[in-house]
């Protein structure tokens, strides 16, 4: 199936050549983080990274014992019984079925992270919404087959149970862009995500300029995109505003 992709149009393509010019594309479906091979000479050995921080170096739990466990192409119910197997909590996204590592960020990518996740907590409580921001490690069920982690979102309503991997109906996702991600984060994601019947805002921060880019879901369904560089930037539904310089300091 044609995935819907707003960024093929003259328009998108002249916006996006404009404030995202100069930064090459490094897909992330290479061997090294494409995780799902059930033969194990095919898995890079190198990957991921043995750090305490990230992944279990136990020998009582290896590494390549979770990976020959894996399935195939697995479904969102079989990833979190997956996840569960291992002793820490690991960056995993499910693409398609595949589980993919996320590797760790830059510190510019971490400190805007943090800034915007602070903005939308301060909003929350400022506005007196019944609502909770979370900044990443937990993820969005996007269909059967794959499940997002993104960098910042909020929840509305009833509070997100303490052991969920999963935040249900997410109104706000936010990806800050790096290098290595934002061909995938300005195309499949943004179709993804706009697949969440719940999510109305999805916003899209570079780390090597001074802007915002809004997408809305508006109430016909349409997706509208603003690109925002100064001034409030208003979220609502919730209710939330975000002063955009601030939020780059």
């Amino acid at each position: 199936m044609q995935l819907f992709d707003p960024y093929g149009t003259t328009l998108h393509r002249l916006i996006f050549s404009l404030f995202l010019a100069n930064i090459s594309f490094v897909g992330i479906g290479s061997k090294a983080l494409r995780l799902a091979a059930r033969d194990p000479a095919t898995v890079d050995p190198e990957w991921p990274p043995c750090r305490s921080d990230v992944l279990s170096c136990s020998s009582e739990v290896p590494m390549a014992k979770a990976l020959d466990d894996l399935p195939g192409r697995m479904t969102v119910e079989e990833f979190l019984e997956w996840l569960d197997r291992w002793p820490d909590d690991p960056a995993f996204e499910l693409i398609e079925g595949v589980p993919v590592a996320m590797a760790p960020g830059r510190a510019i990518h971490a400190r805007l992270k943090a800034e915007i996740w602070l903005a939308l907590r301060e909003g929350i409580r400022a506005a007196e919404l019944q609502c909770e921001a979370f900044i990443d490690g937990i993820g969005i069920r996007v269909d059967e087959w794959s499940v997002y982690q993104p960098d910042v979102m909020v929840h509305c309503g009833e509070r997100v149970d303490d052991e969920s991997r999963l935040v249900p109906e997410p109104i706000i996702v936010v990806e800050v862009l790096s290098p290595t991600t934002q061909h995938v984060d300005t195309g499949r994601k943004l179709e993804g995500y706009f697949r969440v019947p719940s999510i109305v805002h999805y916003l899209i921060a570079p780390t090597d300029r001074r802007v915002v880019i809004h997408h809305r879901r508006a109430d016909d369904e349409r997706i509208e995109t603003r690109i925002v560089t100064s001034g409030p930037l208003e979220l609502d539904p919730p209710g939330i505003s975000l002063d955009v310089e601030r939020l780059y300091g």
